[in-house]
């Protein structure tokens, strides 16, 4: 069996309810190397950039937030969800939704959505651009399983983690390591299935499924 281990633990030092932004700040070059430090950043788990590529999402894991980075200026903002608030709801804001340890993030710019893998409600959710709107994307939250399905929301899924949008954005792929498998969703919003690897059986084979370790 996986051991699953904890995710790292919230620094206790108090913080700003009220603010909502926080800046990067830079720090000497390290072995030809730029080293950036962002105040407040918690287990980053996956960065992806927007459709101009003036701007980084930041899926923040345990801090239950997207932060958006402004390449130009350095300064970053929670773009959806709250700092250390989890939860599952969906909404017209970005910052009323709410996630639990979003651990994955691939923005489309075809259709100028932000996916974000809700790795703990075991779902993937939909940030749109134009209005930073949240809504399930595919699974059920708090509804565990791998159960492929031609409809996104009766299909479940099992802690989603890293996220990889198709060249031609045709559809979506996700790893879930809980359960050794990769998955995949047509886009728009259409089927799920299980690509490769076998729900349950951790190895290190190759093949037609094919077995994964840690996927």
């Amino acid at each position: 069996t996986q051991s699953n281990s904890p995710s790292p633990s919230i620094p206790s030092t108090p913080t700003d309810s009220k603010s909502e932004t926080v800046t990067i700040s830079e720090e000497v070059p390290q072995n030809n190397y730029r080293v950036t430090t962002l105040a407040h950043v918690a287990h980053p788990m996956q960065i992806t950039f927007s459709e101009a590529g003036d701007a980084l999402f930041v899926a923040q894991g345990s801090l239950h937030t997207i932060t958006k980075i402004t390449v130009s200026t350095r300064a970053a903002s929670v773009y959806a969800g709250a700092t250390v608030v989890s939860g599952g709801l969906d909404a017209s804001s970005g910052l009323s939704a709410r996630f639990n340890n979003p651990c994955g993030a691939v923005h489309d710019s075809l259709r100028g959505v932000l996916y974000v893998a809700d790795t703990d409600n075991h779902v993937l959710r939909s940030i749109y651009d134009a209005t930073s709107a949240v809504f399930v994307t595919a699974g059920q939250i708090g509804v565990s399983g791998v159960g492929d399905d031609s409809d996104p929301l009766d299909a479940t899924l099992t802690a989603p983690y890293h996220l990889a949008l198709a060249p031609d954005a045709s559809y979506i792929l996700w790893t879930e390591p809980h359960t050794f498998v990769i998955r995949k969703q047509l886009l728009p919003n259409q089927a799920v299935e299980t690509i490769a690897g076998q729900s349950g059986v951790q190895a290190h084979l190759d093949g037609s499924p094919g077995n994964f370790f840690d996927p």
